[in-house]
């Protein structure tokens, strides 16, 4: 039997005495297509931190295709193929679309920084960052710098740089997050196009792509894991409505207009 593309257990994280995140287990087949949700201060940014290993875990284990994890530093769950995209982009704002996504090839290959200027020797990652615009629906933007380009673009470069680390799980924290509402359909439509062979965790707080985009779905409440399945069982749970949004907020969540 294959093993979970990912496997959480009882991962607990504290700051003194109090528990940002408590005794959580997920687990995540092979190209699962997952959403993690939950009111504000749920422990959401916490756990996907302790996932990607920006943050140490107190207790619990972190596996990846089997590999226990939980101690391994950020940079080498990279390498292994856990790559995190943020809230907030942290782009080259003056350099150009494929400019960016070029480097973070040639980070993954292990290539010298210092050909921006002469490429033509790169073909093969030419090729990839090519590959990776024409996926993203960024080839018309490729020489423009990022900070002329709209927001939501921007939001699609960042996904870019984290396809060319060559991700086999890929956390998406909040890909949506200030991008207006008349860009959301074109970072919807780009994470629709991304192959199976990629398993992905996304934190979300529009519940229209949540909704879109789930197969299967887990809700944290105070730090700890209230229910996790089908996205429809876990929209109808009564706990969930009454945690998630209080008790006024039951036709606002079925609507999908809730947030996260």
């Amino acid at each position: 039997m294959t093993e979970p593309a990912l496997v959480v257990r009882s991962l607990c994280k504290n700051y003194g005495g109090f528990a940002v995140t408590r005794n959580v287990d997920l687990e995540l087949p092979r190209g699962a297509r997952h959403a993690l949700i939950g009111p504000n201060g749920a422990g959401k940014t916490t756990l996907v931190g302790l996932i990607s290993g920006a943050i140490a875990a107190n207790s619990g284990t972190i596996e990846l295709f089997g590999r226990d994890i939980t101690t391994v530093s950020a940079a080498q769950r990279v390498k292994q193929g856990l790559v995190r995209t943020f809230q907030v982009n942290s782009l080259f704002p003056h350099l150009s679309v494929f400019q960016n996504i070029f480097l973070a090839c040639s980070e993954a290959r292990g290539t010298s920084q210092r050909m921006l200027g002469r490429t033509s020797g790169q073909k093969p990652i030419i090729g990839q960052v090519e590959a990776i615009l024409d996926m993203l629906g960024l080839s018309a933007d490729a020489g423009r710098p990022v900070a002329t380009i709209a927001y939501g673009r921007q939001r699609l470069v960042e996904l870019g740089i984290a396809l060319a680390l060559e991700p086999r799980v890929l956390l998406l924290d909040e890909p949506a997050a200030g991008v207006p509402s008349v860009e959301v359909p074109l970072l919807i439509h780009a994470i629709d196009r991304l192959g199976e062979d990629i398993t992905i965790l996304l934190i979300e707080h529009d519940m229209q792509i949540v909704q879109r985009f789930a197969r299967t779905m887990t809700v944290l409440a105070e730090g700890q894991v209230i229910a996790s399945g089908a996205p429809d069982v876990v929209m109808a749970s009564e706990q969930v409505r009454s945690v998630y949004l209080g008790k006024s907020g039951h036709q606002r969540f079925e609507s999908g207009k809730a947030h996260a």
